[in-house]
């Protein structure tokens, strides 16, 4: 279980280095193409493209992260209303909300397979910036799914270890998932 801690742990920080330079680098270039329209005049055409496509290719890499930080849109009035805050009935309430997501990515995912494997055989290329294979776009998409899927099942494998130690009181000193 400790490899699989560690390798989240990496995954995590190589999640937060990629949307920290998809941001960076996307408002460099929208700050670069304000100057370069309003002072500089220079025909950068492809620009505007470009900062689209990294835009895009990084706003991937952010839903695995929201998914990770359970950051992602949730109705909790109904565990607030009928559960206590920490209660078993909660946790386990979460378990099968966090099922129900596993179960939904994973239909999700077939199709998003067909899509990759299809981008990957006959690459599509931009219009203006030529060399921007937009095919990634696709390969990146299922790519992130499949890290919304792997963070969705340590999540719920994380609940079921909280909610055995809830449910469990001489087990009050083990972690359960960090």
């Amino acid at each position: 279980m400790k490899f699989v801690h560690v390798f989240f742990r990496y995954v995590s920080m190589l999640e937060n280095i990629l949307c920290t330079l998809g941001l960076f680098a996307t408002t460099f270039i929208a700050f670069f193409q304000v100057i370069n329209r309003y002072w500089l005049r220079l025909e950068i055409i492809w620009l505007n493209d470009l900062g689209l496509f990294i835009f895009i290719l990084f706003m991937f890499f952010a839903i695995p992260l929201t998914t990770r930080e359970n950051e992602h849109t949730g109705v909790d009035v109904f565990v607030k209303r009928f559960f206590r805050e920490n209660s078993v009935g909660s946790k386990s309430f979460n378990l099968m909300l966090k099922a129900v997501a596993i179960g939904t990515v994973i239909v999700f995912l077939l199709p998003a397979w067909s899509f990759a494997k299809r981008a990957y055989k006959y690459p599509q290329y931009a219009t203006l910036v030529r060399w921007f294979n937009t095919s990634w776009l696709m390969e990146m998409l299922f790519g992130c799914m499949v890290l919304c899927l792997l963070h969705l099942i340590y999540d719920f494998l994380c609940g079921l270890a909280e909610m055995r130690k809830t449910a469990n009181p001489d087990r009050e000193g083990e972690k359960a998932c960090q």
